[in-house]
């Protein structure tokens, strides 16, 4: 498992973490009352995760390696492995507290200018860190989880996975917080689109967020940001040419009672899209192609790779048509 939330910040280096019990493992601490936090107290974010680190030594699991960059040169002379492993998972558990644990709305955060951080104890967060299940609001009365701007600025007001994943899959993240804040730009869309995601897609996760229609300006960008990237979208398919036009109709039953796309193409031939059933057998085309050639054959063709070319004399095997051939 990787440690997501801290790759950007690059404040600290773990080798051999177990990532995977370590949120949770944080979570129940903050609900610890010898910890002293009570929900609504503020404390200063670096005296809270150092306790929090001397408290839970065994927080990331009970080996692993560590580099910090407050550890670095002159600052780190002098300091043994356990003095530097503390001071590293102190670092991890500060980025926990300001991050995920704020956008899940478990922890606030305070930032004063000449004044450390401040970090306390949100009431629901308590009660999820206890074990407990908060209260569920007036859904009525609540705002809308998205609030979109005419400019392509986002607010997220409530976080959660779901909607944190989705956004940064098409927009650029401004600052993270209690309430964070994205951006839709042409790069953003055009990334997203690169992915298969569809504008349609994008539009209606922001309407349903944010409750309302897009702004004008925002559907009117994302528009045009969409055809500006050109994309193509490309599907295999394979052409099957049969020599007699009397059967094309039956070919094209079999195929379709058969689970398969096939339509009629120019005068003689059939063209079928491969299906991801026939994908799915292997990672190459060649076996979604195998897949169609043996339903041919078993349908009583004879299938037969051709090159594409206007006249038989020029046919040659090893190519991007066959012919489907009966056999009497």
């Amino acid at each position: 498992a990787r440690w997501i939330e801290g790759e950007p910040a690059a404040l600290v280096e773990i080798w051999g973490a177990n990532w995977r019990g370590m949120r949770p493992r944080l979570l129940s601490a903050l609900a610890d009352s010898k910890m002293g936090l009570l929900p609504g107290n503020w404390v200063t974010l670096e005296s809270l995760a150092v306790r929090l680190a001397a408290r839970l030594p065994t927080l990331l699991g009970s080996s692993f390696s560590a580099a910090t960059a407050r550890m670095g040169g002159e600052a780190g002379a002098g300091v043994n492995e356990d003095e530097s492993r503390a001071a590293a998972l102190s670092d991890v558990i500060a980025i926990e507290l300001s991050g995920p644990f704020v956008w899940f709305g478990i922890t606030g955060i305070l930032d004063a200018p000449g004044r450390p951080r401040a970090v306390r104890l949100i009431e629901d967060g308590a009660m999820v860190a206890a074990g407990d299940i908060p209260p569920e609001g007036d859904s009525k009365a609540a705002d809308p989880a998205l609030r979109i701007t005419s400019s392509g600025e986002i607010a997220l007001r409530t976080p959660s996975p779901d909607r944190v994943w989705a956004l940064s899959a098409f927009a650029e993240p401004v600052d993270l917080g209690q309430e964070s804040h994205y951006r839709l730009t042409a790069g953003s869309i055009a990334g997203a689109l690169a992915t298969g995601i569809e504008r349609d897609q994008i539009a209606g996760f922001l309407e349903r967020g944010s409750e309302l229609p897009l702004p004008s300006e925002v559907a009117a960008n994302l528009t045009l940001w969409a055809r500006a990237h050109r994309r193509v979208r490309m599907q295999r398919a394979v052409l099957l040419n049969v020599d007699n036009s009397a059967e094309r109709l039956p070919l094209l039953q079999v195929l379709h009672d058969r689970g398969w796309t096939a339509e009629p193409f120019g005068e003689l031939a059939v063209l079928v899209s491969l299906p991801e059933s026939a994908m799915s057998t292997a990672s190459t085309p060649e076996r979604g192609e195998e897949a169609l050639m043996s339903e041919l054959r078993a349908a009583g063709h004879t299938p037969q790779w051709v090159a594409a070319a206007k006249d038989e004399a020029s046919l040659t095997p090893g190519s991007e048509a066959v012919d489907a051939k009966t056999t009497n």
